[in-house]
């Protein structure tokens, strides 16, 4: 006690706490963001709704920076669009399905998801 109030009530640190949790905050983040990532990742696919009801994309395609050419079954109706940040314009439209056109099977719903994540052992 005494020396403490002989150095003016001061206690000597080496500053290695205040570095300690300083970089266990910046790991803390950095493990936040990798696990965000990881979660994006896992979820790519899945677009919940829009896959359900009179509209699905059938296939889509890159062709610039901002535009996209994206095939889409409208209640049987198939149409070619030409998708731009500012304008969407019908390029073609097919009478039925077009040949030669893979069909997948749709990402599961939001509620198949979690149905599956709730069930023991049915994270993976």
């Amino acid at each position: 006690m005494e020396s403490s109030l002989a150095t003016g009530g001061a206690v000597a640190s080496t500053g290695t706490t205040g570095l300690g949790g300083v970089l266990l905050s910046l790991l803390l983040v950095l493990a936040l963001i990798v696990g965000l990532a990881w979660l994006v990742a896992r979820l790519r696919g899945f677009t919940g709704a829009a896959t359900s009801g009179p509209l699905r994309t059938a296939a889509s395609a890159a062709v610039g920076l901002k535009e996209r050419i994206v095939l889409v079954d409208a209640a049987g109706a198939w149409l070619l669009l030409s998708v731009t940040p500012g304008r969407v314009e019908v390029l073609h439209r097919y009478p039925e399905r077009p040949e030669g056109l893979e069909t997948e099977p749709a990402p599961p719903g939001f509620a198949a998801v979690l149905a599956r994540l709730r069930k023991p052992g049915g994270g993976s």
